[in-house]
C-alpha cells in the first residue's frame, strides 16, 4: 500500500497533488466526470462520505494493518478528536505504520511530530484543501450483525439446509428470498445499487464518463 512506509507515502503523495493541481478535469466535476490521476481522491471521498467513529474502529481492528493506515490517513484528511481512541488503542500493533498513526494525533491536535514526517501533514492539509467544497457521495456500508442476527442467520441456514435436502434448490431458495443469510451474502456492489434504490436519502445515479485504471491495485482499500 503506497501510504504504509514515510519515503514512499510522501513521493505518492506529491504525484497525486501535483496530479489534482494540473489535470484540466478538475475534482470538482466528481461524480460526473472521473478520469485516471484523481483515482485517489475519489476513493478518499468515498471513504469520507462514510466517515464516523464506526468506521474507524473497523478499520483499525477488522482489517488488519491496511485498515490502521487507511483509518490513519482518513484522521489526516478530517482531524476530529473523536476517531483518536480507536488509533491509540491500536498503537504498537502494527510498529512499521505507528508513525502515520502518529501524524494522525498530530493532526487532530495541532501539534508537531518528528522532523521526517512533517511534510506528510504538509501534504495532507494540501489535500484537504483540494477536497474541500468537492461533494462527498452517499456511500452506505452494511452494519456488522449483532449476536443475536448470527444465532437468527445460524437457524436460517439450518432451515435452508433441511429445505434444500428434502425440495431441491427451487425449495431452498423461496425459504432463503428475504432472510438475513440472503442480505449479508448478498455482495456489496450489488446491496449498495439496491441500498440506493430503497434509500430516500441516496443520491440518484448519474450517467459518468469513467477511465479504467490499476489505481485499486496501488492503494489497496477501496469502499
Amino acid at each position: 500500500m503506497a501510504l504504509a512506509k514515510p519515503s514512499c507515502a510522501e513521493s505518492y503523495l506529491r504525484r497525486r497533488i501535483s496530479h489534482a493541481e494540473e489535470c484540466y478535469t478538475p475534482l470538482s466535476a466528481y461524480p460526473d466526470v472521473l478520469v485516471e490521476p484523481l483515482e485517489f481522491f475519489y476513493t478518499c471521498l468515498r471513504s469520507l462520505g462514510a466517515l464516523n467513529v464506526s468506521l474507524i474502529e473497523t478499520l483499525v481492528r477488522e482489517l488488519n494493518w491496511r485498515g490502521y493506515v487507511w483509518a490513519a490517513w482518513l484522521t489526516i484528511l478530517e482531524p476530529r478528536e473523536e476517531f483518536l481512541p480507536a488509533l491509540v488503542s491500536m498503537s504498537g500493533r502494527w510498529p512499521y505504520n505507528d508513525w502515520l498513526g502518529q501524524c494522525a494525533v498530530a493532526a487532530v491536535r495541532a501539534q508537531s511530530t518528528i522532523s521526517s514526517h512533517e511534510s506528510i501533514l504538509v501534504l495532507g492539509a494540501r489535500c484537504r484543501e483540494l477536497l474541500h467544497g468537492v461533494k462527498r457521495p452517499v456511500t452506505p456500508l452494511r452494519s456488522e450483525p449483532t449476536k443475536a442476527q448470527v444465532a437468527q442467520m445460524d437457524r436460517e441456514r439450518e432451515i435452508v439446509r433441511k429445505m434444500y435436502a428434502s425440495g431441491g434448490v427451487k425449495a431452498a431458495r423461496a425459504v432463503l428470498r428475504g432472510t438475513l443469510v440472503q442480505y449479508y451474502a448478498e455482495d456489496y456492489v450489488t446491496w449498495a445499487k439496491r441500498h440506493r434504490v430503497h434509500s430516500k436519502d441516496a443520491e440518484p445515479l448519474r450517467k459518468t464518463k469513467i477511465i479504467t485504471s490499476r489505481f485499486h491495485e496501488e492503494v489497496g482499500i477501496t469502499l
